[in-house]
């Protein structure tokens, strides 16, 4: 079996103290269902201590590649390795790994602390253990007193609150989160995120965190795996996800986009700064995510916030172009401007209520954007 690493005199009451988080790999990982392959090929690392989230829309294979690494699923193909020992073949049991559901799937019948318990009583531990982790796991998760009360007395929020304590009382070096947030509305969303990224932080364990949710995703993790079609589509940090997506189809499912087709006017300079020719004649910058083959079809992807109205200054603008404005939408934090660019093509921007103000006034206006604000992309098939 695969052991939790525990650090030794860190337990404080019983509990498990800081965790040696596990390092995982996925090699080659496949499942079908008949015709259908779910998972068609997945291969990733997960550092030891490391947050990924698998983030990706309905029938990316995200949560099929989570229910292998649980044992929970078959593969077909490929290999599960946790701490460099292949764990493909092992039963769920076995694998000492913590999973939490999006249903919670807390038993009815016993009570918060038994609930709490059973892992642990699974495990043969002694009654002055248990009780003292069972103690930790509650303070662990704030719901100190709720020990004698059922999971039907309990709201959405504490019921996940328990599933996780549950999940993490018995120090694995491995958590499996599949969408836990998910039910939730979104103030308690946010608060759920904020307790999560304090135990992962406080305990030290590895986790695995599958979402749809983009800005779940890049909130709590370390790094995101962004999934199509049962592939990975890009990996990397959540900085690096959002301002230089490597496809069309990262660049839409996280985030607000607006593109412009056009074609590459030739290499990128030394810091990855290319040109692009606009329909009309116009010519805007971009940081390029394609080989520099001059006449190639392009588009250049820019975020909305990333977009700025007035009169560029010269020594740092890198594209310009003129916009029409035919609606606005107040956001709270900012205005949402829509409309199109000058090309024709549509246009949204995130502005200040200044800013709106002196756009919405004409319906028209100029819009800038530094060099490294846009991101220059291959064409999509069929796009």
């Amino acid at each position: 079996m695969v052991k939790s690493q525990v650090s030794e005199g860190s337990s404080r009451g019983g509990g498990i103290g800081r965790v040696t988080g596990g390092s995982l790999q996925l090699e080659s990982l496949e499942r079908h269902y008949g015709s259908i392959a779910a998972v068609a090929g997945v291969d990733l690392r997960v550092n030891s201590g490391e947050f990924v989230s698998l983030l990706g829309p309905s029938g990316s294979g995200k949560t099929t590649t989570l229910a292998i690494i649980a044992g929970l699923e078959k593969a077909d193909a490929g290999r599960v390795v946790l701490d460099d020992v292949d764990i493909t073949s092992w039963r769920p049991h076995k694998r000492n790994i913590g999973v939490v559901f999006q249903s919670y799937a807390l038993f009815p019948h016993m009570t918060v602390a038994e609930n709490l318990a059973y892992p642990l009583h699974c495990r043969k531990l002694d009654r002055k253990e248990i009780e003292g982790r069972v103690k930790w796991a509650l303070g662990l998760v704030r719901l100190e007193g709720y020990e004698k009360r059922y999971p039907r007395e309990l709201s959405g929020g504490q019921q996940q609150r328990v599933a996780v304590a549950r999940a993490v009382i018995y120090g694995p070096r491995l958590l499996l989160m599949d969408e836990p947030l998910s039910a939730l509305d979104r103030r308690l969303r946010d608060e759920l995120q904020g307790e999560i990224r304090e135990l992962h932080k406080n305990l030290g364990m590895t986790v695995v965190y599958v979402t749809h949710d983009q800005g779940e995703a890049l909130s709590l993790s370390d790094r995101v795996v962004v999934m199509r079609d049962g592939l990975v589509e890009q990996v990397g940090t959540p900085q690096e996800i959002y301002d230089r997506p490597d496809t069309e189809f990262v660049a839409r499912f996280v985030g607000n986009s607006n593109f412009l087709r056009g074609t590459l006017a030739g290499p990128a300079d030394a810091s990855g700064v290319a040109r692009v020719h606009l329909p009309g004649g116009s010519v805007v910058l971009g940081v390029s995510r394609v080989p520099t083959n001059s006449g190639r079809d392009v588009q250049v992807l820019v975020r909305p916030e990333y977009l700025h109205v007035g009169e560029p200054n010269a020594a740092s603008v890198g594209s310009s172009l003129q916009v029409r404005i035919t609606d606005t939408v107040y956001q709270g934090s900012f205005v949402l401007c829509v409309g199109e660019f000058e090309t024709g093509e549509s246009c949204r921007l995130h502005l200040g209520r200044e800013e709106a103000a002196s756009l919405i006034r004409d319906g028209r206006g100029q819009v800038w954007w530094r060099p490294e604000d846009g991101v220059i992309l291959p064409v999509q098939p069929n796009a």
